[in-house]
């Protein structure tokens, strides 16, 4: 992927700003102080990822005017894709894509290699500020997004995975707290107290069970006993065996009348009607637990529609039936509200710019009188002469110094011409002595030269040349001139040069209070212009708020409203009236409710009392009820028992003639028919003691029917299925947790080796073997000196500190483009602590890097711009405040 330009509507300084077509590779944005770089690094992240909350600092708000976000070009494997996000606005993301069928997020996340907006700021997005720390780097989810974003698939992080599986393991059981284990088991606990309570309710059960099973060994022993004295039978007379038998079928009779002495006809006739009526108890029960929860609603929703009548007011005309449109009504508020608060912040703005102008022009005009006030033609006559009286007195120290020259090399002369004329004088002496030696007498002219030369040399030294007298009335005009000047500026003369700064200081310092005063008396007629413009517009406003309060009068007494009620309150009280609306509806239905389940009881209730003859109501009259069934269950049990010994008599109804022989049977059979006497008796001891076994177990019966242990045994194995199904679930969300974690750690620790390897490369060949390689140890990451010395971020230098984090984010965002998405670089002055040798490196580190990735580099030194760019690496982009000047 590669960022090809971005447009900026507004976004601090930058206003309809664009740049397009930036290459790939190393990009250098070259800019001074509040320029921009800053604001444009934020403003990639705000697009890409979202912009800061309203609250933060960090927002960027648009100085220049236009919407406040802008779009950015990327440029993927398939197409030109436009980003655009502005701040503040609810879906505000819009993702242009060159293809069709894919959701413009999921779009944008895929091509994004589903980096998050933490991942893209830490890695491949980042400051100064945010590279000197490894905070950013060591987060969790940063490792989890380069180390397993491919584990479970779409970029999901693992960490979540994990994460969630605890919170469903903790939901399902912990060892402190609620968990639906826990919940399920004190369930159990409450059904195990209650189904104990009814088993020890039911006192005669276990003396039941103890009387059915000593029935049933009695009957068994005789079943043995009649088995033995059946083999006996051949022996016997007919009559004798006959005889038993018509003993046992004389004694079901018995039984029968027994029986049937117990029968109750009453109970047979409601049967019916009390089978009807107790399969109807469940619905009757549900309703007779949800009376008392409607009836506290319907008090509950009573006093609440009170306490809204209460907040509504005396005041309030409306009518909670009637309809209209809540949402309508707060929306024609909310407008009041907004336009009454519109044109009271404008107001208010006046009333600060109106204040604030006569601030400043009573500000001005008290520094305008306490300004000093020269007089502007003495200063400039003064400037003047100090103008002068400069080079003049130069000129005139010029002047003093060639005149001593000059006249020193006239002296020189004067000098050399005085000996030639001796020594000429001399030899005219000795000529003319040899001369008249040789002729004997002294001729006039030698006498005539020797004069001549003599008086010359008297003219030479006592009469020298007087200098020019050009020259010397020059040097006079000017030290009159500077006496002159010197007297203006109140100074002696000849003036000494420190005199003349004192003077000059003196000069510059009335200049400069006499140009504050000039400048002071425009500010200051421009200040009071500026607050008369101010007074008009805010009587404009107070105008304007006037007719807007007489129309929000009116509204309000138009739809109801109090007349003392404020415009910036009327949507809540509107979201009252809304509220109180939806109050009387729900205290409407609930009523309803009541009435429904009143008649509903009433209809179930009548009918039972009447059938029971009772007074009783509610959970009374469902025990009578219950009770009522119990004993026509029972009632109907004898009949069937009954209906079967009339079968079984009818069955075995012996004929008039035998029955009356075998009455009339006489004692000499007695002796040869014992065993088959005894036979008889055995069978018969056998029927009793099943007729009592039976008995028992009706009664067994009849008391587990009349309990709940059975119900809340049922109940009970149902609440442990749920204790067991929901300890399956955890066992299963505890496996996949470690079966994720282990695949997670197995997964980093094959790839990380490889980041801390690039890291470890450009780290060494940055700080120029230094330091070796980067190694992890216990969650930490460690820097290896040349020496094999372990040494962690915080021991290193801060330059060095900030060398090693930028190399793990180099190998980090290697690591991420090989198995996401090559995401670019944008980097903010992050060499600016580096020594200008490891500076260099780590920008041939940087070039390299962008070999096949983009870098954005944003810098303000133009000695770091020409690292990175060295020998037309890469184009420098020159930033000037409003955008880009130029291409280098």
């Amino acid at each position: 992927m590669r960022i090809d330009g971005w447009f900026i509507e507004g976004f601090g300084v930058f206003h309809d700003y664009e740049v397009k077509d930036l290459p790939p590779g190393l990009v250098v944005f070259l800019g001074p102080n509040e320029t921009g770089k800053s604001t444009l690094l934020a403003f990639l992240r705000g697009v890409l990822f979202g912009f800061a909350a309203r609250r933060n600092a960090s927002r960027y708000p648009p100085l220049k005017g236009g919407r406040h976000g802008g779009r950015v070009f990327l440029e993927a494997s398939g197409g030109l894709v436009t980003v655009e996000r502005y701040v503040g606005r609810r879906h505000s993301l819009r993702v242009a894509l060159p293809w069709s069928g894919e959701d413009e997020a999921a779009g944008l996340a895929r091509i994004l290699g589903g980096a998050d907006d933490k991942l893209f700021r830490s890695v491949f997005a980042f400051s100064l500020e945010e590279l000197q720390t490894l905070e950013s780097l060591e987060a969790g989810q940063i490792r989890e997004r380069i180390y397993s974003a491919h584990i479970l698939g779409a970029g999901r992080p693992a960490r979540q995975v994990i994460a969630a599986l605890e919170g469903r393991m903790a939901a399902l059981f912990r060892p402190r707290g609620a968990s639906r284990i826990g919940e399920l088991a004190a369930r159990a606990e409450e059904i195990a107290a209650a189904w104990r309570q009814a088993r020890e309710q039911a006192e005669r059960y276990p003396a039941l069970i103890r009387e059915v099973e000593t029935h049933a060994a009695e009957v068994a022993a005789l079943e043995r006993e009649i088995a033995q004295l059946q083999e006996q039978r051949r022996r016997g007379e007919s009559l004798l065996a006959l005889r038993p038998l018509w003993r046992v079928w004389s004694q079901r009779i018995e039984q029968r009348r027994q029986l049937a002495m117990e029968l109750d006809d009453r109970l047979a006739g409601i049967a019916p009607a009390v089978e009807a009526h107790y399969t109807a108890l469940p619905l009757h029960e549900e309703r007779l637990r949800q009376w008392p929860d409607t009836r506290r609603r319907n008090v509950k929703l009573e006093e609440e529609l009170g306490r809204w009548y209460a907040r509504l007011g005396e005041d309030w005309s409306g009518d909670l039936q009637a309809g209209g449109d809540p949402e309508e009504l707060a929306g024609e508020a909310r407008g009041w509200a907004q336009q009454i608060a519109q044109i009271g912040a404008r107001r208010e703005e006046a009333e600060r710019l109106l204040d604030a102008a006569s601030t400043e022009a009573r500000r001005i005009a008290g520094e305008l009188q306490q300004t000093l006030d020269p007089d502007p033609g003495s200063l400039r006559e003064r400037e003047r002469a100090l103008a002068r009286i400069r080079p003049n007195l130069a000129e005139l120290a010029a002047q003093e110094r060639a005149g001593e020259a000059l006249e020193a090399a006239r002296r020189e002369a004067v000098l050399r011409q005085t000996w030639i004329l001796w020594l000429v004088w001399l030899g005219i002496l000795v000529a003319a002595i040899m001369s008249d030696w040789m002729s004997g007498a002294v001729s006039r002219t030698t006498l005539v030269l020797l004069a001549v030369t003599l008086l010359a040399l008297i003219l030479g030294r006592f009469f020298p040349r007087a200098p020019g007298i050009q020259g010397q009335l020059g040097i006079d005009e000017l030290r009159a001139v500077v006496a002159r000047d010197a007297a203006t500026l109140g100074l002696r003369d000849p003036p000494e040069a420190e005199d003349l700064e004192a003077v000059a200081s003196s000069l510059a310092r009335e200049r400069l209070h006499l140009e504050r005063r000039e400048a002071l008396q425009g500010d200051l007629l421009r200040a009071r212009e500026t607050e008369e413009r101010r007074k008009a517009s805010l009587a404009a406003l107070a105008g304007e708020a006037s007719s807007e309060g007489q129309a929000w009068n009116a509204w309000k007494r138009s739809r109801g409203f109090p007349e003392a009620i404020a415009a910036a309150e009327a949507v809540e009280y509107a979201g009252w009236v809304d509220q109180a609306r939806q109050a009387y509806a729900a205290r409407e239905e609930v009523k309803a409710e009541t009435r429904r389940l009143a008649l509903e009881l009433g209809a179930w209730e009548r009918p039972v009392r009447e059938l029971l003859g009772s007074t009783a109501a509610g959970e009374a009259l469902v025990a009578e009820l219950t009770l009522l069934h119990g004993r026509c269950a029972r009632d109907r049990r004898r009949r069937e028992e009954i209906a079967l010994l009339d079968l079984a008599i009818e069955e075995a109804r012996f004929p008039e003639e035998l029955e009356s022989a075998l009455a009339a049977a006489g004692e000499g059979e007695a002796e040869a028919a014992r065993p088959a006497d005894r036979l008889t008796e055995a069978q018969g001891q056998r029927d009793q003691a099943l007729g009592r076994w039976r008995i028992a177990g009706a009664a067994r019966a009849d008391l587990e029917q009349s309990a709940d242990v059975a119900a809340l045994e049922t109940e009970l194995e149902t609440v442990r299925a749920e204790i067991a199904g929901a300890a399956r679930e955890w066992a299963v969300a505890a496996l996949a947790k470690g079966l994720v974690e282990r695949t997670l750690g197995e997964y980093t620790r094959i790839h990380q080796p490889g980041v801390l390897r690039e890291a470890s490369e450009s780290f060494a060949r940055v700080t120029g073997g230094a330091y070796r390689r980067v190694v992890q140890q216990d969650e930490g990451l460690l820097a290896e000196d040349r020496a094999g010395a372990l040494r962690r971020p915080e021991e290193l230098s801060r330059g060095a500190m900030e060398q090693l984090f930028l190399c793990l984010r180099l190998g980090l965002a290697d690591e991420f483009g090989r198995r996401g998405a090559p995401l670019p670089l944008v980097m903010d002055d992050v060499l600016v602590n580096f020594d200008p040798r490891r500076a260099r490196a780590m920008a041939a580190e940087i070039r390299r890097f962008a070999h096949s990735r983009q870098v954005l580099f944003f810098t303000c030194h133009p000695e770091t711009a020409g690292m990175l760019a060295e020998d037309g690496a890469a184009p420098v982009i020159e930033l000037s405040g409003d955008g880009a000047t130029g291409l280098g």
